[in-house]
């Protein structure tokens, strides 16, 4: 007598594979989206260090050579232009005690490359204002901070733009103290532009950018995050962008005391 076998699989046993293959397909999903968040998280710090990088760079460039004229042309100049000096009664080298706000930068030179911070081409013995400031433009209807800068040109008394340009994205604040040596050689003090005593004493300069990726929707946890950059107060926000402060210190290289 033969015993007839049972071919296929009773619905029990479909059910069990049924739900083994979900748990299956569950954890395969759940790896694929911590991957995916890996990579976009990965991708927005290293954005955020190039926009570190190449914000320190433009500006320790111009500070480290502030007030350069060439020996043939002159005495050195002013380094940073304050004041009723700004150009166009433009806001220059300023402090801005808010948490809405940041410092601004007026830096005097005669360029060696004869282009002004925009790559604006000027004459071989023009003087240059590079104004550097954040602001913020629209980028797929969100505004994202960034870096700006706009050149005056003293001997030409004119703007080489119509206004400010972005330069670099992602700096959402930059704060600036100065460095005074007052007797002309030791630094004692880092100070904010209000409270420099004597802009002649000055021998270096600190700045601090607060840099995020510039996205348009960050990758990082939706939460409440605070900063603190020199003296900005606590800069809050509470959104997904990944953001790091970066602090340099740049000597001023025409800052000898027997030249000034």
């Amino acid at each position: 007598m033969f015993v007839k076998r049972q071919i296929g699989l009773s619905l029990i046993e479909l059910m069990i594979a049924l739900v083994l293959g979900l748990f299956l397909l569950a954890g395969i999903l759940q790896v694929f989206l911590g991957s995916s968040q890996t990579y976009r998280l990965t991708g927005d710090l290293s954005r955020v260090q190039e926009n570190e990088r190449f914000a320190l760079d433009v500006l320790a460039r111009d500070i480290r050579v502030a007030g350069y004229r060439h020996p043939d042309k002159g005495d050195l100049i002013d380094f940073f232009v304050i004041g009723s000096d700004c150009p166009d009664s433009a806001v220059c080298t300023a402090n801005v005690s808010s948490t809405s706000s940041s410092d601004t930068i007026a830096i005097q030179l005669d360029p060696e490359n004869n282009t002004d911070c925009l790559g604006s081409p000027v004459g071989d013995d023009d003087i240059v204002i590079n104004v550097y400031s954040i602001g913020t433009q629209s980028i797929s209807s969100v505004m994202i901070s960034s870096l700006f800068c706009r050149g005056w040109n003293v001997t030409t008394g004119s703007w080489s733009s119509p206004s400010s340009q972005p330069l670099v994205d992602g700096v959402e604040n930059m704060q600036i103290l100065y460095g005074i040596a007052p007797d002309g050689k030791f630094i004692t003090r880092y100070v904010t532009a209000d409270t420099v005593p004597d802009w002649n004493k000055i021998r270096s300069v600190r700045v601090g950018l607060l840099v995020s990726a510039a996205n348009v929707t960050g990758a990082a946890e939706n939460k409440k995050r605070e900063y603190i950059l020199f003296d900005s107060g606590a800069l809050a926000f509470t959104d997904r962008q990944v953001r790091y402060i970066y602090t340099t210190t740049v000597n001023l290289n025409n800052a000898l005391s027997d030249q000034i």
